[in-house]
């Protein structure tokens, strides 16, 4: 087994892939709590001693528990009967993502000009987020930021669990703020997945070859079409 520069090398769970979600983003192993699994535990995914992916936990029953996967190697696609092995103390995965032209990212946060007046743009993507799904928890004219939040939808979880009685939550939250002067705007998008079950919390940036980030770009596309039109 090669080393993983992105997680501590301690081994303290070693089981397999059960499930795997259609997107390919999530997958259910066959441990949990009961083998020591706690959220936001990381994972290597291998398959005849080669690592295929990174992983972390989402959600933790008894005997199973869910992985959200975090990078892939190569072109591997991550199917039910791989391995996976338990690391204690995950750190961030080291992230390497080309470009869009479409925005200019800095951090976690892009952000692109529209050639339109902030209130205008700022009515657009308020309405453009609830149009996706978005709840809007907070916004502000004043200082053009709109934090809304859009249920991730983990079906696959739901036909496993569907007894569960224990409080589960996964979102997108994402943070938009509008600023500019006379009739140019910026906009600036920031956003983060959030996970909790019972007292467990976690939170993990969006990643740029993600479908929500796709999803937060296309938003933003259509809020800039919509205000220069």
């Amino acid at each position: 087994m090669c080393s993983l520069h992105a997680f501590s090398e301690e081994i303290e769970v070693a089981s397999e892939i059960i499930t795997v979600d259609p997107d390919g983003e999530f997958f259910i192993i066959r441990h949990g709590y009961d083998a020591g699994i706690g959220m936001g535990d990381g994972f290597i995914v291998h398959r005849n001693g080669e690592k295929i992916a990174e992983a972390h936990i989402i959600e933790v029953r008894p005997s199973v528990s869910a992985a959200e996967i975090l990078r892939t190697v190569g072109d591997y696609e991550i199917r039910e009967g791989d391995s996976v092995l338990l690391v204690k103390r995950p750190s961030q995965v080291k992230r390497d993502y080309a470009l869009r032209p479409a925005v200019s990212e800095k951090g976690d946060t892009f952000s692109l000009n529209i050639h339109s007046k902030p209130k205008r743009v700022f009515t657009y993507a308020a309405l453009a987020l609830q149009e996706n799904g978005f709840s809007v928890i907070s916004s502000s004219r004043t200082t053009g930021t709109i934090l809304a939040k859009k249920p991730i939808a983990l079906s696959i979880l739901k036909e496993l669990w569907a007894d569960a009685v224990a409080a589960i939550d996964h979102n997108l939250v994402a943070t938009f703020e509008i600023k500019g002067d006379g009739d140019l705007s910026s906009l600036s998008v920031s956003s983060f997945k959030e996970h909790s079950q019972k007292e467990k919390y976690i939170k993990r940036p969006v990643t740029r070859d993600s479908k929500y980030y796709n999803e937060l770009i296309e938003i933003v596309s259509e809020i800039k079409k919509r205000s220069e039109y």
